[in-house]
């Protein structure tokens, strides 16, 4: 398998790791999104487990994905401990669906192209990047019933979570 291959997990769904709890600073509950402060003094950040995977804009942050793509994303504030950000988006056309091989194509143009000028990286760098890429499109149910018709690009730390963005991180 190739560094590229490795650093690269394109499914046509993607299913990962189930949710983790978030630590967070004293008192911040009522500044931060997502913050609930606690009995013990201290503030966690609660996820959002509500969240349609195809509804996330460039920028939003993810803790693990579970089970149902439409309800079971979290999403969270970036600045919290998150396992993945989406840098990369987009609509697709049409109202015949296109095929799992045409959007896996699309999926990887879009989310391969993007993703060394994301962390600014030169295009032949971003190879050696240790960060990695997924994406999530929608399958033909998704196109035909829910009306679900984009392309989200995910960047991640393979190393763990990462607080704050992904962009222009450099490495």
């Amino acid at each position: 398998m190739t560094t590229a291959a490795i650093r690269r997990v394109g499914v046509t769904l993607l299913v990962l790791g189930a949710l983790t709890g978030l630590g967070g600073c004293d008192a911040l509950g009522g500044l931060i999104p997502g913050a609930e402060d606690l009995d013990d003094g201290t503030t966690a950040v609660m996820p959002n487990a509500g969240t349609d995977v195809f509804t996330l804009a460039v920028g939003d942050c993810l803790d693990g994905m579970e089970g149902d793509l439409y309800s079971g994303v979290a999403s969270v504030p970036c600045s919290a401990g998150h396992d993945w950000e989406v840098y990369a988006e987009t609509g697709l056309d049409g109202t015949e669906f296109p095929g799992d091989d045409v959007i896996v194509a699309d999926a990887e143009e879009l989310c391969g192209a993007t993703f060394g000028p994301f962390v600014g990286l030169p295009e032949v760098d971003a190879a050696s990047s240790e960060l990695g890429y997924t994406y999530v499109t929608p399958t033909e149910a998704d196109w035909a019933e829910a009306g679900h018709r984009s392309i989200v690009c995910l960047i991640g730390d393979m190393d763990g979570p990462v607080a704050g963005t992904l962009a222009g991180a450099g490495r």
